[in-house]
């Protein structure tokens, strides 16, 4: 059977290092949490959270159809009732998401204004005590996302980071 390490090894988009992050995060959250994945890839974090949390439902958010996450989480062996795709611009899927979630993993656009709009438009979707995790973080080829990242999550503390993976506890 195919895992989240094995995808990491194929694809490299996310090292393992950065994958045991997501799956820490995730087994900090509440019982049937639900998490918002932007960015699906070729689906190594949406296979990483539901192999850590498979009574997770996850959102995963790409303006793509990115049919490689779909096929990696069946080649894993992930039941695939548990993720559903929200096909539009993050943000914009953001604004008008209509529940409260429990963790959201930005990994898509990391251009300075998308970064800011993801977390405009998601931040206030997070309950108290969840998390919210960027990838590319100190990353040398988005130096910018640093910056965005660090004056709007600033009021929050940091739990885990790792080479170019970040995550932060939601509080009041």
């Amino acid at each position: 059977m195919t895992t989240s390490k094995d995808l990491c090894k194929i694809h490299g988009m996310l090292i393992w290092s950065e994958v045991q992050i997501l799956k820490s995060c995730a087994r900090m959250l509440p019982k049937d949490p639900i998490i918002v994945n932007i960015g699906a890839g070729v689906g190594t974090s949406a296979v990483a959270i539901l192999e850590e949390r498979p009574c997770a439902f996850v959102f995963s958010v790409d303006k793509n159809p990115a049919p490689l996450e779909r096929l990696n989480l069946i080649r894993c062996e992930i039941d695939t009732t548990r993720c559903v795709r929200l096909l539009g611009v993050s943000w914009n899927v953001g604004r008008n998401f209509p529940f409260m979630v429990h963790m959201v993993f930005v990994d898509g656009d990391h251009g300075t204004k998308p970064v800011e709009r993801d977390i405009a438009a998601w931040l206030p979707r997070v309950t108290v005590g969840g998390i919210m995790a960027f990838h590319d973080y100190k990353h040398p080829n988005v130096p910018l996302l640093t910056d965005v990242v660090d004056s709007f999550m600033s009021p929050y503390k940091v739990i885990a980071e790792h080479r170019y993976m970040i995550a932060y506890r939601i509080t009041a």
